[in-house]
């Protein structure tokens, strides 16, 4: 069908040159020559020989070797095929495309291969951090592609920040360091995890497993205690020589040095009954049966006045009493956690009435767990009553509320006057101002509020909008601080006019004891009012209330707020 001039088949292309013969033995028609010296005369060579210098084929794909080979060969698929591959970016990726199209006879694909089947680590200490190194292999030719990727087991990584599955593409060898992190795990477990290898070469599942050795016992007599049960059953031939150990915190430390929860909850119990108290957490001694005084306890309270009720759990066997009182209710509050006793506990809850409703039942439940896990409930019921008036002490504390009312009022307004008045007599500045100087503090009050009404405004209106709304923040700010400012430095300045006269004579501080005595008189008032006047009391005597019980005057806050 060709003509005997021609050297190529009209039809596919083929070398008709080489001949049948030549295409039988899956020959090339020409050698390749690597520049390594490295001699192709076979599709299989060619493909081993790329295989054994990765890197170099690499380079002459992306070149154009290849390209040009293929096509004085006359193999133009591959040629074509090399030309879109030398383009790619991933030279691995492209270099195993275009060997996977070589028509080579012998079966030459990838297999996995591994350094290790089987990771076991023997024993290691609490808090080791193991590193080992698993390597991944191509045996066979081409590139062995795929993942290597870890169960859930959090002590076990490829390191920080790592994700749990990493790729694998290598045409020889690819190493992965696997971290083990024995900090957070328990002594005397065993642990296994298992390493999955997912590759085009094969698969296979790498076990790695381990034992976290438990760090003895160190303290006599107790010494070389191996388990929770060991350091009992040593403990029990010395109980009061593991009374201090116990008391102390040793034993508990040991626990947390081998990752194991301690097992007693709250506090340690003191003497022999510590040793009584860790037996019955470990479940080798039975606990003491115990009777709750009484299981529904209602309290009547009155609101603003904290009540306090007690019941009690007891047992008639010689053996200490351990109790946790939990509440399960926000109004109801024990007032200790954990109570321990001889033969039995006095355990104290509180009720605070404050946010309840009035004259409505309402029903809390307070949760006892005592001695080997008994657990007990006990029913509270109260009823919020408004406590009566007594006007002889609603009139005292009106005194004193307008009494600090006034004076800090008169205080905080006088703080710009120290602009106009020197400080070189005491108590000047708390003394009645006279009208030349009442211009000069019109003006220092409103400049001093003004600008803090620009601060103030701007700060808010950035919090609630953004940076965009800073101008109009500042504006309304500026305005209101004037306003405000401009209304204080009046009342000040009118209450001092008027004022004047309940104090006539010139003593220091006159402006003062003359608004706390303006204030005393409507703090009573208030006070004779009844009960709309004693609840706008409430609201005023709230800030001080809090500050005196900031600084350790819980009396006399209780007293401000009326009870």
């Amino acid at each position: 069908m060709n003509p005997p001039e021609a050297k190529y088949c009209y039809f596919d292309g083929t070398d008709i040159r080489l001949g049948p013969t030549a295409a039988l033995n899956n020959e090339l028609g020409r050698e390749f020559i690597f520049p390594s010296g490295r001699r192709c005369k076979t599709y299989d060579d060619l493909l081993r020989g790329c295989c054994a210098e990765w890197e170099t084929s690499q380079r002459l794909l992306r070149t154009g070797v290849f390209k040009r080979f293929f096509g004085s060969l006359g193999r133009m698929d591959l040629a074509t095929l090399a030309d879109k591959l030398s383009k790619e970016s991933d030279a691995d990726a492209a270099l195993d495309e275009f060997l996977s199209n070589l028509p080579t006879r012998d079966d030459l694909r990838p297999r996995l291969e591994l350094n290790f089947r089987r990771f076991n680590l023997g024993k290691i200490a609490r808090g080791e951090i193991l590193r080992v190194t698993l390597a991944v292999a191509n045996a066979g030719s081409r590139l062995l592609r795929g993942t290597v990727s870890l169960e859930d087991e959090p002590w076990i990584s490829f390191g920080p920040n790592q994700p749990r599955s990493l790729t694998i593409q290598t045409p020889k060898e690819q190493r992965f360091e696997l971290v083990i992190d024995a900090g957070t795990l328990i002594g005397g477990q065993k642990y296994l995890a298992r390493v999955r290898v997912d590759t085009n070469g094969g698969a296979f599942e790498v076990p790695i497993q381990f034992e976290v050795a438990v760090v003895p016992f160190a303290h006599p007599p107790l010494d070389g205690a191996m388990s929770a049960r060991d350091l009992a059953y040593k403990m029990k031939d010395h109980p009061r020589e593991a009374v201090p150990l116990l008391e102390s915190g040793e034993v508990e430390r040991w626990f947390t040095a081998n990752g194991w929860r301690y097992p007693v909850q709250g506090p340690t119990a003191k003497g022999i009954g510590a040793v009584q108290q860790f037996f019955e957490s470990l479940g080798l001694s039975k606990p003491p049966p115990l009777t709750l005084s009484e299981t529904e306890v209602t309290i009547p309270c009155q609101r603003g006045i904290t009540a306090v009720s007690q019941i009690e759990l007891r047992t008639n066997a010689k053996k200490w009493v351990f109790a946790r009182a939990v509440s399960e209710t926000p109004w109801l509050e024990p007032v200790e956690a954990d109570w321990a006793g001889s033969q039995g506990v006095t355990i104290s809850f509180a009720v605070h009435p404050d946010n309840l409703p009035l004259n409505t039942e309402h029903v809390g439940r307070l949760v006892l767990y005592a001695n080997g896990g008994q657990k007990f409930e006990v029913v509270v019921k109260t009823i919020v009553t408004v406590p009566p008036r007594r006007l002889g002490h609603d009139l005292v504390r009106g005194l004193a509320v307008g009494l600090l009312i006034a004076g800090s009022l008169r205080l905080l307004g006088a703080l710009p006057d120290l602009a106009v008045r020197p400080l070189s007599q005491f108590g000047a500045w708390l003394t009645f101002a006279e009208p030349q100087q009442l211009q000069a503090y019109y003006r220092m009050m409103t400049l001093s509020l003004g600008w803090l009404g620009i601060l103030v405004g701007g700060y808010l209106m950035v919090k609630r909008s953004g940076w965009r709304d800073l101008p109009a923040g500042v504006v309304a700010g500026a305005v209101g601080g004037l306003i405000f400012s401009a209304s204080v430095a009046c009342m000040v300045v009118a209450g001092d006019t008027l004022l004047r006269y309940l104090v006539p004579f010139p003593i220091p501080g006159s402006a003062i004891v003359g608004w706390m005595l303006a204030g005393m008189v409507v703090g009573a008032v208030l006070a004779v009012l009844g009960e709309s006047g004693n609840k706008l009391l409430d609201r005023l005597a709230r800030p001080f209330a809090w500050f005196a019980e900031r600084f350790g005057g819980q009396e006399f806050a209780f007293f401000l707020r009326g009870h």
